[in-house]
């Protein structure tokens, strides 16, 4: 089964009738696809998406939140996980390093490209583990869309293979801890509302996302 156009993808995800194994039985298909035509899907997929988080959506049918969306990205994480593919609007090539040395480190990845450490990871369950988490959280990170959330700018699989990196805007006043450390005098209640602002939004998407290592290092995206 091939969606040859945005109309046929919108009727298939709109019109399914759920049940347990829906999202296995309508792409479980793509397992024999070649690696172009699963890329060309992938892509179709997330080009809805796009629609739906951008201020040009209109139809309530198509909007954050609504079956169709919801579908959607249950069917993105689910080829980009099982598969290993991810959008090719996600990879940003032109990505250099700058030092040799990380910034800072949080609980699982270098910072502020954030490296998963699989250099050191000899177990290969382990890796791929790894990598389908990584996939699932660029998929879910990319729809994200708020003032107080950082947002992703992109992946890069190259720049430190067998690696791989998740690359969001550089904060220059690092995480709130630092930041209140050197401005003492900066309003407190004012932070800690943007914080729960961002959190709600996670927590009120469909599915919730819950972020897992919510700590004064982790939070950078404030004003």
């Amino acid at each position: 089964m091939i969606f040859a156009t945005v109309t046929e993808l919108r009727n298939v995800l709109l019109n399914v009738q759920p049940k347990s194994s829906w999202m296995e039985d309508l792409l479980g298909p793509y397992e024999v696809l070649d690696e172009k035509s699963l890329q060309q899907l992938v892509d179709l997929i997330q080009s809805e998406l796009d629609l739906v988080i951008s201020t040009e959506c209109v139809d309530p049918a198509l909007s954050d939140g609504s079956v169709f969306h919801r579908r959607c990205l249950q069917a993105l994480r689910f080829l980009s996980t099982r598969y290993r593919t991810l959008p090719s609007s996600l990879v940003i090539h032109d990505v250099q390093r700058n030092g040799q040395l990380p910034v800072g480190g949080g609980g699982f990845a270098q910072v502020c490209l954030k490296v998963l450490r699989l250099l050191v990871e000899p177990d290969e369950q382990v890796r791929e583990k790894t990598h389908r988490r990584f996939c699932n959280e660029a998929i879910l990170w990319k729809q994200l869309k708020h003032p107080n959330i950082l947002p992703l700018l992109g992946v890069n699989v190259k720049l430190f293979e067998p690696s791989f990196c998740l690359i969001s805007p550089w904060m220059k006043n690092k995480d709130i801890i630092t930041f209140l450390r050197h401005n003492p005098s900066h309003n407190r209640h004012k932070a800690l509302q943007e914080i729960s602002a961002g959190l709600l939004y996670l927590h009120s998407r469909n599915p919730p996302i819950t972020h897992g290592d919510i700590r004064g290092v982790c939070i950078h995206n404030f004003r």
